[in-house]
């Protein structure tokens, strides 16, 4: 099975590929996923974010 891809390129000039789809890690993590990754910022975002929606925001992240 294949998985689609996106590459993404820095202004440095650095590629990386991302995987384009539902998210189970991001879903049952929710917001210990981008602060494993070192992404404060989405951290705090998912976090508040969980904290006034009672989790709802969780299954928006998953599809990001």
């Amino acid at each position: 099975m294949a998985f689609a891809t996106i590459k993404l390129k820095s202004k440095n000039g650095e590629t990386r590929e991302a995987p384009v789809g539902f998210s189970w890690t991001t879903f049952f993590a929710g917001p210990f996923v981008p602060l494993t990754r070192g992404d404060w910022k989405w951290s705090l975002i998912m976090l508040v974010g969980s904290i006034l929606t009672f989790g709802i925001v969780g299954i928006i992240f998953s599809f990001m």
